[in-house]
């Protein structure tokens, strides 16, 4: 069963020339396998083909040597053309242990696949993707058309589109804030480069299933639930090599404050949350919600600098007046608003005595 993943990507369409501005046709290296003899056999993908459309020549470019196709026909509903040594003018070495491979197709002489980068994996220099072993493919994810992402695939799909049966494998751990305090809840979802989403339990845990490849994650977009919006965070770099149905443990921890990245959108919640007198003077302050304030699980929190709890003060109407604790020293604080246990809003306050 055929299993599409969507992904954040998208290539801009390319034209021909500012003269003639036909949107172009892309072909793409869609799999990789090699046998117990050292054969490779190469799977392209064509896509967005049109009629008329007519390409010159087809070539493919290894770390040692480059050689065009004899004949290919891009015509059918899933576009595959399977490539071997014989399907070539001269023979091209692809080096099973680590390679980089291109793909150049033209049409009126211009080169098509320039915006396409090179498939390099295993232990070639800079390689993002793992070499298949025998049995195993180097696929392109589902809906590869946008993307430059490959996995390797204990379920091979050569001669038909790639699914993402065989290709995941899970990594799972913990996330921790910028003082090491788990980021429990659900009013955070973090998300990587890649689409991949972070979701955390009431614990700080998550689990994730990804393609298996070369992960280096050092950036997390942030999306923040309660009022939705994004910002992003550094993380402590992390790299995650992961075999399909294979298990890897990974704690990532923030190195930015995820009370900043709420008080960058505090602006657009000041309609939610107001506080006054600030700076605040004896101790108290009086706030206004604009949002019903019914349930019990309704509260304000005082946040250090530090990013730790200092107080929490629980509320029961829209309106009201919180005395802060006598031992509240001067300085920047942050106000965080909960209403049924979600945090709407955020304020930062100054004390000044």
């Amino acid at each position: 069963m055929k299993k599409l993943l969507l992904f954040i990507f998208a290539l801009t369409s390319l034209t021909i020339s500012k003269a003639n501005p036909i949107a172009s046709p892309s072909i793409a290296i869609s799999e990789l396998a090699f046998d117990s003899d050292g054969k490779w056999v190469i799977e392209l993908q064509g896509f967005d083909f049109y009629p008329n459309f007519h390409l010159d020549s087809i070539f493919i470019e290894s770390s040692t040597g480059i050689s065009k196709l004899k004949r290919f026909s891009f015509d059918g509903i899933s576009n595959i053309v399977l490539v071997r040594n014989d399907s070539l003018l001269s023979k091209l070495t692809i080096n099973q242990a680590g390679d980089s491979l291109k793909l150049h197709y033209y049409f009126n002489s211009v080169d098509f696949s320039i915006y396409r980068q090179a498939l390099v994996y295993g232990n070639f220099k800079t390689a993002l993707f793992y070499s298949p072993k025998i049995g195993q493919t180097l696929a392109g994810v589902p809906d590869f058309k946008y993307s430059s992402i490959y996995s390797i695939d204990k379920s091979p799909t050569i001669g038909l589109e790639n699914d993402s049966v065989g290709m995941c494998g899970t990594i799972k751990g913990y996330i921790y804030d910028k003082n090491n305090q788990l980021v429990t809840g659900n009013d955070y979802v973090f998300i990587d480069l890649k689409g991949w989403d972070f979701n955390t339990t009431e614990n700080g845990s998550y689990s994730r299933r990804i393609f298996s490849n070369k992960n280096h994650i050092s950036n997390l977009s942030v999306y923040f639930r309660p009022k939705p919006k994004w910002f992003n965070v550094k993380i402590f770099p992390v790299d995650v090599s992961i075999q399909p149905d294979s298990m890897v443990t990974v704690d990532i921890h923030l190195l930015e404050s995820l009370v900043t990245g709420i008080d960058e959108i505090k602006s657009e919640q000041e309609y939610v949350f107001q506080v006054s007198p600030n700076p605040i003077k004896d101790l108290s302050f009086n706030y206004g919600i604009s949002i019903p304030v019914k349930s019990s699980n309704s509260y304000i929190e005082l946040i250090g600098l530090n990013g730790q709890r200092i107080a929490k003060f629980s509320i029961t109407e829209d309106r009201g007046r919180i005395n802060l604790p006598p031992n509240t020293v001067n300085g920047l604080y942050t106000l965080r608003l909960f209403v049924n246990n979600k945090n709407y809003a955020a304020s930062k306050i100054v004390i000044a005595k």
